[in-house]
């Protein structure tokens, strides 16, 4: 018997009331996180060489929330302190409430695509309706092409939910092995897991295993109590450029957005570059991201700060986890800049990098979202106050290994944004589609320049900072591949990325 099923009541039918299904901590935590200044929903641009047919890629959508519960379900947030959260069917759902389209005027250049999509950005979502919303985009390129435009609050899911369910459903009748091999990163956690699992444990194996354990458990939490206090002493931090006191207060807060994404770069020279320097793809990435930004406030003549401070999300989802959730911590992250070297920014984000990994960071801060978001109305929306430390916020998403099919058509690119950490601050996603890297910017938005003399969320700003990660990373690879930059054994240059051009 279902939530829904008619009961008799003295010779009446009663429709019994619909099931309640309970946000987790996690979910709640972006209902908290949320203001009037930048909301927690989460962004795709999927672009398609051909102009599909409107009513194809209605057709599929329709398919899509069919098939995916969350889809027809709304929000149910009630007003008390001890008010829990939840999600109900939505009986007067109705596809067309949450389809839309759009029509670019020509010539439909992909800057006229990224001022709409800022516009539509900084539009909340329904409250009252399930939260998603899909845009269908026309005239693209002389109308040769079309894109769609995905927004979707992230109670509903975290970036890996989302890319998962969408794999699930355009891969069809597969296996949880077939589709996790459609992925990066996830086939190979998956094989990794399964290895351990047949690992045979002598009596001496487990107590070293227990000894190594116990001596990480240490380490890490010493290493999260530093990191901890040393992102708690970054005072004079309010937002993307530093302000100090005698030139007033940050930016206005404001809920304009505006976005930005570079061309895409082959994942394979990524590789080229962390095989030659001797780190990951994630530090090429993230030293090329915090140079550009940087370098966009150099260029602005805007106050800097010697250190950017990122908030990088990590997925806690185990491999075989394809449901619709969030399974989302995350670590603080500390990239120098000022007059660090190229080089030298690759080192120390490799370090950092290492130190935040073998914490407890990801994991504490995991724990500590359980414990304190059951009721979300209990938190003060001051004790999120500290969040204004941060410079941004740096995720690295790994997408599809193949190009998808959507309404029978291949997607072309994949662009995705996540929210702010703060007003003020800048939004970076990295994501990795069938052997492309695309980075995106999503920031503020101050067309008339009042408390942003500098001009560093000005029109166009996130454009900018997104050519200038395409301008690192260009000149980066140039040197690679040209040999200009040799790393001996202690990991130092002999030639320095930076001694022929400024980076």
């Amino acid at each position: 018997m279902t939530s829904n099923d008619v009961h008799p009541t003295n010779g009446h039918a009663v429709k019994a009331a619909p099931k309640r299904e309970y946000l987790t901590p996690r979910d709640n935590m972006f209902l908290v996180l949320e203001d009037d200044f930048h909301f927690m929903n989460v962004h795709s641009v999927y672009t398609f060489d051909r102009p599909v047919p409107f009513s194809d890629m209605r057709n599929q959508m329709l398919q899509f929330a069919d098939t995916t519960p969350r889809c027809k379900q709304k929000l149910v947030y009630g007003k008390s302190l001890f008010a829990r959260p939840y999600w109900v069917e939505d009986e007067s759902y109705n596809i067309d409430d949450h389809f839309l389209k759009i029509d670019l005027p020509s010539p439909g250049s992909e800057e006229q695509l990224r001022e709409v999509a800022g516009k539509l950005i900084s539009h909340p979502l329904e409250m009252e309706k399930p939260l998603w919303r899909v845009y269908y985009i026309s005239g693209l390129d002389h109308g040769r092409k079309c894109a769609l435009l995905l927004t979707a609050h992230h109670c509903m899911a975290d970036g890996q939910g989302f890319v998962r369910r969408i794999l699930a459903f355009v891969s069809g009748d597969t296996t949880e092995e077939e589709r996790a091999a459609l992925q990066y990163s996830a086939g190979r956690n998956a094989r990794a897991a399964a290895a351990a699992q047949q690992k045979q444990s002598t009596p001496l194996a487990v107590a070293r295993q227990f000894a190594i354990a116990f001596m990480s458990l240490i380490y890490g939490l010493l290493l999260y109590l530093v990191n901890l206090v040393r992102f708690m002493s970054a005072v004079n931090r309010h937002g993307f450029a530093r302000r100090p006191e005698k030139f007033g207060k940050r930016s206005p807060k404001t809920s304009k957005k505006q976005v930005g994404w570079s061309t895409t770069v082959r994942l394979d020279d990524v590789k080229k570059i962390k095989n030659k320097f001797g780190v990951t793809v994630n530090d090429v990435l993230t030293s090329c991201v915090a140079t550009a930004m940087d370098a966009h406030l150099t260029n602005k003549k805007a106050e800097r700060d010697s250190t950017l401070w990122l908030l990088v999300p990590t997925s806690m989802r185990r491999p075989d986890d394809w449901s619709v959730s969030n399974q989302t911590s995350g670590y603080f992250l500390r990239v120098p800049v000022g007059n660090a070297t190229m080089l030298d920014r690759i080192k120390a984000v490799n370090k950092a990098m290492k130190n935040v990994k073998g914490s407890l960071e990801a994991v504490a801060n995991f724990m500590w979202i359980e414990i304190l978001y059951n009721f979300p109305r209990m938190i003060p929306k001051w004790g999120l106050l500290l969040s204004r430390n941060f410079h941004g916020v740096l995720s690295n998403v790994p997408g599809p290994a193949v190009k998808m099919m959507w309404a029978s058509d291949p997607i072309a690119q994949v662009v995705s944004f996540i929210p702010q950490a703060y007003p003020n601050t800048v939004s970076t996603t990295v994501y990795t589609y069938a052997g492309h890297v695309a980075v995106s910017f999503l920031m503020d938005l101050v067309e008339d320049g009042e408390g942003d003399p500098c001009g560093v969320y000005a029109p166009g700003a996130a454009a900018e900072v997104a050519k200038e990660f395409e301008r690192v990373f260009g000149e980066v690879l140039e040197f690679v591949e040209s040999g200009a930059a040799e790393v001996d054994g202690n990991g130092h240059a002999n030639g320095k990325v930076e001694d022929k051009k400024e980076i």
